[in-house]
C-alpha cells in the first residue's frame, strides 16, 4: 500500500491491512519516505519547517536523501490518547510512549528519541476532532449519545 501525504498531520493505524500477506505500507511526505509493517504511527508538521514521525506500535523506517533511522515502539505504558470525544461515541485507545524523529529539509532524520508528553499531546491534538461540526457528525437524530 502506498499513501502520499502532501500536507497536514495523520495517524495511521493498520487495522485489517496488518492481516494481508504483504504488510508493507509506504507513506511519502514532503520530507521523508516511511516504510511500516503492521503498525500505528503519526506523522506531520512539528514546526514551521519541520516534520515529525512517531511510532506507537511496531516499527517504521524513515529515510530521505540525508539519511535514515528506524523507529521501534516501546512497551505499552499508559493511555496517551484521552477520550475528548466521548459524546461522539468514539473510544479512547491505549498507546505507547512513542519513539520519534524530527525531519528538517536538506537533513537526514534525527536520532530516534522518546517523545515527551507535551510533544505527544500536540501530535495527537492535530488529528483529534474537537470542533462543533465534528461532534455533530456523530450525533444520532440530533440528540447527543452522551452527556
Amino acid at each position: 500500500m502506498l499513501v502520499e501525504v502532501s500536507k497536514g498531520a495523520f495517524l495511521f493505524t493498520t487495522g485489517r491491512i496488518s492481516q494481508l500477506a504483504d504488510k508493507r505500507i509506504e507513506v511519502k511526505t514532503a520530507l521523508a519516505n516511511l516504510v511500516a509493517k503492521g503498525t500505528e504511527f503519526w506523522g506531520g508538521p512539528t514546526g514551521e519547517d519541520t516534520e515529525g514521525v512517531a511510532v506507537f506500535e511496531g516499527s517504521v523506517d524513515v529515510s530521505n536523501e540525508g539519511g535514515a533511522v528506524v523507529l521501534y515502539a516501546r512497551a505499552l505504558t499508559q493511555s496517551r490518547v484521552q477520550s475528548q470525544t466521548s459524546a461522539s461515541g468514539l473510544h479512547s485507545r491505549s498507546s505507547t510512549d512513542p519513539i520519534g524523529t524530527t525531519l528538517i529539509r536538506g537533513r537526514g532524520p534525527s536520532q530516534a528519541v522518546i517523545w515527551q508528553q507535551e510533544t505527544t499531546d500536540r501530535a495527537v491534538a492535530a488529528v483529534t476532532f474537537r470542533s462543533e461540526i465534528a461532534r455533530n457528525l456523530f450525533t444520532i437524530g440530533g440528540n447527543s449519545p452522551g452527556p
